[in-house]
């Protein structure tokens, strides 16, 4: 089980790898290139949940506060998103995604289904319907890690 546990840490590790080196190619616009990937995924949890506080973004995300705030201020110098105080406490600051913000975020998700077409079209029909679902069985496995 090692040896295959190695593997498997190989293979994802490069993916990962070559995912992140692709996102140079040309089916990525320019604008997407602005972003890293952890300000990508802060962006893409304000598009499914807007309005979330910086601890609650960082704890969704697994970075510090510091990390969070800083991505949230690049974030913002882009336009991306922006903060709202409280109006009943305005020590509590809310993050929401702007309108360019969701633009974008709706453009990186067409460049990534792209891409995934892109890498499926050599995958036959009972191949993708295996990646779909060993990909959903590893879901499941991980709600149940806490």
């Amino acid at each position: 089980m090692k040896k295959e546990a190695n593997e498997l840490l190989e293979i994802l590790v490069d993916i990962s790898n070559r995912i992140r080196a692709n996102r140079k190619i040309e089916v990525f616009k320019e604008e997407l290139k602005e972003l890293t990937i952890g300000q990508a995924h802060i962006l893409q949890l304000l598009y499914i949940g807007n309005g979330k506080t910086i601890s609650e973004l960082a704890k969704n995300s697994c970075v510090t506060l510091a990390t969070m705030s800083e991505n949230i201020k690049r974030l913002e110098n882009l336009k991306f998103v922006e903060r709202v105080h409280d109006k009943k406490d305005r020590r509590k600051v809310y993050v929401f995604i702007t309108e360019k913000g969701k633009k974008i975020i709706e453009a990186h998700k067409k460049i990534y289904l792209k891409y995934l077409n892109m890498l499926t079209s050599a995958l036959n029909e009972n191949e993708k319907k295996v990646i779909k679902n060993v990909l959903n069985k590893i879901i499941e496995l991980l709600k149940n890690f806490k």
